[in-house]
């Protein structure tokens, strides 16, 4: 049976945490609630608290095993690079559920699995023109140019897909932006035009010769003008995990 990356999507009008129905202390950690207390921009904080919420709410929604874990015994750190893990209270613990989150535009998108040996990162973008400069920094010549071929919308998702894909191998291997994204390389997109009629995961195929000993698998899917996208990297001779979506409720925990 194949592994399962567990996701979802919430805006942040359907989560408790935005419509303050829930307390702070409801949800959040003495830590949590000291790093909540240092942030001064209201957008900062509203991207902070929307992210915990909801990687909350899908930890408790999809692994069977913390289903009955308080929300306020279970807190989201990150590494000195920046990459996000659960820890478990009181006793400090560091859980084996790979995740990985994003925010934009008032939207947070999680990704989490039990299976410890698989490297999962997600990332979402809003759909939008890049200015020349900015494609020949971060693309490859062969990204590049097959964008230049296309015009309007599918060049648009094209060089907004093919960043947002290598955002999110380059998390799942925590080093994010701290590596050239020229050295992941997208080969093949699969049904762009399609994509933009009919929302629904594609798949994405990629070459990265930093990490030669893991297999990866990417999806990515074209939605309200916005593209998500999923980087999964496993063992050589294991087998692909699985996308399976939890939706949101208001009911919430």
């Amino acid at each position: 049976m194949a592994d399962v990356i567990f996701w979802t999507v919430t805006l942040d009008e359907q989560t408790p945490c935005a419509a303050f129905l829930q307390p702070f202390e409801a949800y959040l950690t003495p830590y949590e609630l000291e790093r909540l207390s240092m942030l001064r921009f209201p957008k900062r904080r509203a991207e902070w608290l929307h992210g915990r919420w909801t990687m909350k709410y899908l930890l408790r929604h999809s692994a069977g095993e913390y289903a009955a874990l308080s929300a306020t015994l279970v807190q989201l750190k990150n590494e000195p690079e920046g990459m996000p893990y659960l820890e478990k209270m009181p006793e400090a613990k560091r859980l084996a559920v790979p995740i990985s989150i994003s925010h934009r535009e008032h939207r947070a998108f999680c990704a989490l699995t039990t299976a410890r040996s698989i490297r999962v990162g997600v990332d979402l973008e809003l759909v939008e023109p890049r200015p020349p400069s900015f494609l020949q920094d971060f693309f490859t010549a062969q990204e590049y140019a097959s964008g230049l071929a296309l015009s309007g919308l599918e060049r648009d998702v094209w060089f907004t897909l093919l960043w947002s894909l290598k955002e999110s191998v380059l998390k799942a291997v925590g080093k994010g932006l701290r590596l050239d994204t020229r050295s992941v390389e997208i080969k093949q997109v699969e049904d762009l035009p399609g994509a933009l009629h009919e929302s629904g995961w594609r798949q994405a195929f990629v070459v990265f010769e930093m990490h030669e000993a893991v297999q990866w698998r990417l999806w990515w899917r074209y939605q309200d003008h916005f593209v998500y996208t999923i980087a999964a990297g496993f063992a050589v001779d294991g087998e692909a995990p699985e996308l399976v979506e939890v939706p949101p409720t208001l009911e919430g925990f």
